[in-house]
């Protein structure tokens, strides 16, 4: 029984020690990857709430520049859908009635936010979403109806 038990082991241990080799060879796997410039923005709604006609109305949002790690960019926004120099125009569920207003890089709004490029100098890319202050105001004394007045003003981050 002694016998048989250890002829046993002695194939089984055959059967599962698999070769055995004298020497390794090594190599280099080379791996990379490239990272190129990248940009998204994503943006809110600025909501001015009720119009004061005596006073005008200030209003402000952000918007998310995301870009990828030291990438610099440019941020336009556009003259939205109703421009009348020097104004941009939100207009009502009618489409007959306009109400003025602009968008500003600074919250004393003395500097119009361009609509054309070059552009506003944008948060320099760190790999997240950085917040970017946008200042509306809508100026006093305009004759309106009273409705809903909206407008879309399109975001170019340019990098």
């Amino acid at each position: 029984m002694k016998k048989l038990l250890t002829a046993i082991c002695l194939v089984t241990t055959l059967l599962f020690a698999g070769t055995v080799f004298a020497t390794d060879a090594t190599g280099t796997l080379s791996v990379n990857a490239t990272v190129n410039a990248s940009c998204t923005v994503t943006g809110n709604t600025l909501a001015f709430g009720a119009y004061n006609k005596a006073l005008g109305t200030d209003g402000q949002t952000t918007i998310s520049v995301d870009c990828t790690i030291g990438t610099t960019n440019k941020i336009v926004l556009s003259n939205g859908g109703h421009y009348s120099n020097p104004y941009k125009q939100m207009t009502d569920s009618g489409g007959t009635y306009y109400l003025q207003y602009q968008l500003y890089t600074t919250s004393a709004r003395d500097t119009v936010w361009p609509a054309i490029a070059p552009g506003v100098d944008g948060p320099t890319g760190n790999g997240s979403g950085q917040s970017v202050d946008i200042f509306g105001r809508i100026p006093a004394g305009q004759a309106v109806k009273a409705d809903t007045y909206t407008d879309s003003v399109l975001i170019t981050v340019s990098f």
